[in-house]
């Protein structure tokens, strides 16, 4: 029940901060998140809005959500919580990817294989 309200809190405001600097949120991944920036809509400066969001995600965890989830984590001698970004820019396609009976927008190419191992 605390691993969800943390999760769930936490992937929140994650979404919000990057909504708010147009990046959009493909997946949760556990408690990952993969995003896109400029699909599929163009978007000015991406690369730019990519770093200010993952910079405005870091600040966000380690002063809010980190007192939020202190009295849980000290609970069970955890440390604060902290996380990895990785963010890089390149061609890839991106639409509609699946099979006949399931599709989902996603990207592929070499600068999202890269992003991931940059994380």
């Amino acid at each position: 029940q605390e691993l969800l309200y943390i999760l769930t809190t936490y992937l929140t405001v994650m979404t919000k901060i990057i909504e708010s600097f147009h990046g959009v949120v493909a997946e949760i991944l556990g408690d990952g998140l993969l995003v896109y920036w400029n699909t599929p809509d163009n978007i000015e400066d991406h690369a730019a809005k990519a770093l200010a969001a993952a910079l405005a995600c870091q600040k966000a965890l380690h002063t809010s959500l980190n007192e939020k989830f202190e009295q849980i984590l000290t609970h069970y001698n955890l440390h604060p919580l902290s996380i990895r970004i990785g963010i890089h820019t390149g061609k890839v396609l991106s639409g509609n990817i699946g099979s006949d009976q399931k599709l989902k927008f996603g990207c592929m190419g070499d600068a999202v294989n890269l992003a991931s191992r940059l994380e």
